[in-house]
């Protein structure tokens, strides 16, 4: 968003109106997470209970390094400039 502000001169105009952000907000950021802590399984609850070990690599953040972090913030700020430059160029 703060490439949109500097675009409009920081006028105070919206990007989106309101019942948009709420549905975002709602539909969007409560559903992937649900969704995915529902139906995605590394293993089974069974296999976790005879084998506690496995819980290790979650401990030990094996998954979420702050290299992976810092590449997903740098995909979205990516991603921000490249929608923001692609909407201010249709527009002119």
């Amino acid at each position: 968003m703060m490439q949109y502000s500097w675009f409009n001169d920081y006028s105070g105009q919206i990007a989106f109106e309101g019942w948009s952000m709420s549905y975002y907000n709602v539909i969007f950021t409560i559903l992937p997470p649900l969704v995915i802590g529902i139906f995605d399984q590394f293993v089974s609850a069974r296999m976790l209970d005879r084998y506690p070990q496995l819980y290790q690599l979650g401990q030990q953040n094996y998954f979420f390094t702050p290299h992976t972090f810092f590449y997903w913030v740098g995909n979205a700020f990516y991603h921000s400039v490249v929608s923001i430059f692609h909407h201010s160029h249709d527009l002119s």
